[in-house]
């Protein structure tokens, strides 16, 4: 009677940890998406704010990619695009960077060009996060979409 009343304690106490872990596990999954979500937008608000001109999308437009003039002529055109999952950033003449890092994967990428005559230039940003899950556990099944827009300065 003794060990039937421990096994059936034992057996409450790892359902209760195993709930924990997995609780644990998902709010550390969000909490990566959220940061690249943030870390990504922080870098596309900034460059755009302090662009000259929104070369692409045109006024109106959605497109997947972002062209942006900058005054920094070594880093000028400053494009924002994905290539295979990952958000990349071209800046003038050097290479591609990944803005996300490798634990998440970047969907949905779009740019709207909300400009009106006579204004420097709005863009809307959409993006969507899916966390990377090699080992198809279920707990780590998680996707987010973002959103944010960023105005250009007038100097």
């Amino acid at each position: 009677m003794y060990i039937a009343l421990t096994s059936i304690v034992m057996l409450i106490l790892v359902g209760f940890m195993t709930v924990l872990f997995q609780g644990r596990e998902r709010s550390r999954t969000v909490t990566d998406l959220d940061s690249n979500a943030q870390t990504i937008m922080q870098e596309i608000i900034q460059t755009a704010r302090n662009a000259e001109v929104i070369n692409s999308p045109s006024a109106g437009v959605t497109a997947s990619t972002l062209s942006l003039s900058v005054l920094d002529g070594t880093l000028d055109p400053a494009v924002y695009e994905l290539s295979s999952g990952n958000l990349t950033v071209n800046e003038g003449a050097s290479g591609p960077l990944n803005l996300n890092s490798e634990t998440v994967t970047v969907s949905a990428l779009s740019f709207q060009n909300l400009s009106r005559p006579g204004t420097r230039g709005i863009v809307r940003i959409v993006f969507t996060l899916t966390y990377a899950n090699p080992s198809n556990e279920p707990v780590y099944n998680f996707s987010r979409t973002y959103y944010g827009s960023a105005a250009l300065k007038t100097f």
